[in-house]
């Protein structure tokens, strides 16, 4: 996939995160309806329509400036707590997946 995405022609860590997200709906596209999915987290083209309206254009196509800006909100640097704040605090379990994290440390770079 990162041959055929042309992952190594990427220049711009904009351009790196907006590879990482086309990539990682590429795949819930392939998986959604899986044997294998999870209920919990169903593989949906992300963002959904309900958490960025505005990164969606008329006939569903994305506004991709629209998803970096949602990706920047939700995974940027601003969302990334130390190690030693999070083991402070009272927080049980990291309400953040794998791929949030991975997300959140892609963008942390960028910034």
């Amino acid at each position: 996939m990162a041959a055929r995405n042309r992952l190594f022609d990427v220049k711009e860590n904009d351009k790196a995160v907006l590879w990482l997200w086309i990539s990682h709906n590429e795949v819930n596209l392939r998986l959604a309806g899986d044997v294998t999915e999870d209920p919990e987290h169903p593989k949906i083209q992300f963002p959904s329509v309900a958490k960025c309206p505005e990164c969606r254009l008329v006939r569903g196509a994305w506004n991709l400036p629209a998803v970096y800006q949602y990706l920047q909100k939700v995974y940027g640097s601003g969302n990334i707590q130390s190690g030693r704040r999070l083991a402070q605090s009272d927080v049980a379990a990291s309400p953040f997946s794998s791929l949030d994290i991975g997300m959140l440390s892609l963008l942390y770079m960028t910034a």
